[in-house]
Parts: C-alpha cells; sequence; structure tokens
C-alpha cells in the first residue's frame, strides 16, 4: 500500500514537473497578486478609489481564472482535498495558531475566536482578512474535481457547458444577495464568538460565494488550451475593450465577495470575463521580456505567502512612513514594496528551515516547493 500510494504521488510530481510552462499564466499569477497587494494599500482607496474599483472588477475572477487554468483535471475529488489541504489548508491552520499564540495577551484573542477562525474561516473571522481565500481556494479547488469527475463527462458540447456555467453564475448571483454585506450592517465587519449571526454574513469557508468563484475556476478550465497558445488579435482586443467600458461607464459595478458585493448576474461575469481577456493580453506583451517575466513568475511562485502577510506588513509600513514628511504616494509605493519583498524574504527563509518548510510549504508535487495559491 506504501509503495503504491509513493509510486502514485511520484507520478503526480513527473506530470506537474512535466506540464508545459505558460509565460502567461506565469505571469499573471505575479500579476494578479500584485494587484490584490495594490488593493489592498489603504492610500489606494482613500486617494485612488476609482483605479482601486477598476482592478476590483477583474482581481479576484483573474485569480480564480488562472487557478481553473492550472488546475490538473485528472486527480480524484479525494486526492485533490489531500493535496490542497497540504497546500492551503495546513500554512492557513499554522499561521492562524501562531497569530493566537504570540497575541494571547490581547482581550480579543481567546479560544473561542481562534476556534471560529479555524473552522469557520471567512473574512469576517480572521484578524489577516485575506487569508479567507485559501480555506475558499481548497473548497473551489474541491468542488471542481467532482465537477470535472462526475458531471464533466456528461456535457459533451459546448453548448450544453457554457448553459451549465451561465446557472452557476445565475444561481451565484442569487445566492451571494442572500448574505449581508459589512456596509449595511456593521455586525458582519468581524466577529470573534459563534453565533446565529455568522450565518447572516456568509458560510464556512465562504460557501457562499462558491457558485461564481467556481464559474470562473471552471471557466478558466474549460478554455484552458486557448488560454495556453493565445495569440491576441486587435479585433477581439478592440471588442473586450469596448464591451468593458460600456459595461463600466454604463453600470459601474464592482465585485468584493469577501463583502458579499456583487451587482447584475449578467453585466458582472461579463465585464469580468472582457477585463480577463484584456488582462491576459497585457500579460502576453509582458511575456516577451525575459527578465520581467522571471521577475514576475517569481512573485507569483511566492504569492501564497505574499497573500498571507502583505495586508499587516504593508499597514505597518504605511503607518511607519507617514511619520516622515513627503508625499503619499511615494509612502504608498515605499509600503507596497516592502509588503512584497519581505513576504518573499519570509518565504525564502522558510524553505531553508526544514519545519518551518514542513509546516508551511507542500510536502510534494509542487517544483522548488513553491507557494503559488493557484496551483
Amino acid at each position: 500500500m506504501g509503495v503504491e500510494r509513493q509510486t502514485a504521488e511520484g507520478q503526480h510530481a513527473i506530470a506537474a514537473s512535466a506540464r508545459p510552462r505558460s509565460a502567461l499564466v506565469d505571469v499573471g499569477k505575479g500579476l494578479g497578486i500584485l494587484l490584490v497587494v495594490f488593493g489592498h494599500n489603504a492610500w489606494v482607496a482613500d486617494h485612488l478609489l476609482w483605479l482601486d474599483e477598476v482592478i476590483s472588477t477583474f482581481r479576484l475572477p483573474l485569480f480564480f481564472f488562472l487557478a481553473g487554468v492550472t488546475f490538473p483535471a485528472g486527480r480524484s475529488v479525494a486526492d485533490t482535498a489531500r493535496r490542497r489541504a497540504d497546500a492551503l489548508l495546513k500554512p492557513f491552520a499554522v499561521v492562524v495558531l501562531a497569530y493566537a499564540i504570540t497575541h494571547a495577551a490581547r482581550a480579543d484573542v481567546t479560544l473561542e475566536s481562534t476556534a471560529l477562525s479555524l473552522f469557520y474561516a471567512t473574512g469576517f473571522t480572521l484578524v489577516w482578512v485575506p487569508m479567507w481565500f485559501l480555506p475558499h481556494l481548497w473548497l473551489v479547488s474541491v468542488a471542481a474535481a467532482a465537477y470535472l469527475q462526475w458531471l464533466a463527462p456528461r456535457l459533451t458540447t459546448v453548448r450544453s457547458r457554457v448553459m451549465a456555467l451561465a446557472a452557476m453564475a445565475w444561481a451565484g448571483a442569487y445566492v451571494i444577495h442572500l448574505f449581508h454585506n459589512p456596509v449595511d450592517d456593521t455586525a458582519c465587519m468581524h466577529h470573534t464568538r459563534f453565533s446565529a449571526d455568522l450565518f447572516a454574513c456568509g458560510l464556512p469557508f465562504s460557501a457562499d460565494v462558491l457558485l461564481l468563484s467556481g464559474f470562473f475556476f471552471l471557466t478558466g478550465q474549460h478554455l484552458k488550451r486557448r488560454v495556453l497558445a493565445l495569440q491576441p488579435h486587435p479585433l477581439w482586443i478592440a471588442v473586450a475593450a469596448a464591451i468593458f467600458a460600456a459595461l463600466w461607464f454604463g453600470f459601474h459595478q464592482t465585485i468584493n465577495f469577501n463583502f458579499r458585493s456583487y451587482g447584475h448576474a449578467l453585466i458582472v461575469p461579463l465585464q469580468a470575463l472582457a477585463a480577463i481577456y484584456l488582462a491576459l493580453t497585457l500579460c502576453h506583451t509582458l511575456g516577451r521580456w525575459q527578465t520581467l517575466t522571471r521577475v514576475l513568475s517569481y512573485v507569483g511562485r511566492g504569492s501564497l505567502f505574499i497573500l498571507v502577510f502583505h495586508s499587516p506588513l504593508q499597514a505597518k509600513a504605511l503607518a511607519w512612513l507617514a511619520r516622515w514628511p513627503g508625499p503619499g504616494v511615494v509612502s504608498m509605493l515605499l509600503s507596497f514594496v516592502a509588503a512584497v519583498g519581505l513576504s518573499l524574504l519570509l518565504w525564502e527563509g522558510v524553505r531553508r528551515q526544514p519545519a518551518l518548510s514542513w509546516l508551511l510549504l507542500p510536502r510534494s508535487g509542487t517544483p522548488s516547493r513553491q507557494v503559488d495559491v493557484t496551483v
């Protein structure tokens, strides 16, 4: 049994390493996580709200779309759950517990609040809010594996697949509007105790947005070959730009899964898909520069650490820089660079420590023990 398991893991590792690399996808992963960090900068929210709103129309959809493109469709549900738990849930749990231990003296850090963070695992139960993405990506991956194993084989035509995805997007838009957002209900901003009120704000692992995140994830999976072979055409670039501009200026709708904020069931996904095509076109262009590709690919490989640690690092850096005279935009840029750079430095340090590597990095099947949150 042990030999069979080792052989299976070895075959998965070989398949992963043999899988062709795509400069476009590598650049997209790096660019995606940088947009996340940029959007979480307090100065940007105060002074460049319009830009943050534009980026928010496709930032998370792009992440889920690329996760779908790179998802290995041949894995079973059980294998996917186990491997993704090792890559996503394990570091999530370690960081939550480490935070609770190092901040035990705080009145709001209790056994109950820590258990809530671990097992409910949504933005409104976590101190470091962006970490909600990790347990949710695990859930999306397992659900996608189930879809590809049991439902996709029955969807034999393009029309049937499009209809299935359209139904998913429509149902997801309906479901997300059943829950409160913290703008209208401040009780949904942060919870530290178990109560029935939790379910008004969202479900464990953000399962209430699963249909929407799954829509973008599976769209990426179904378009995988086209994305990997993408050759942008001026006509399609113009069409995508026209669709995005018409929808954005006409309806001004954004996406915030963590806040359960989502607009019209048809407008939002069309707008996001148009923006994703434009983003992929940009990534294709950037991928022509070898040095830039290497830098963004490296950032993408360390994206889990950036996702986990950028929020506190950026906030502290921005607060420290605010003490010094100078343009706010400079402080924003320096805090942005500090958040990304220090997160990557932490990743490099962990990679060199066997005990920390075991706790925070995938054990197998990931080349160079990368911590890309989309693979």
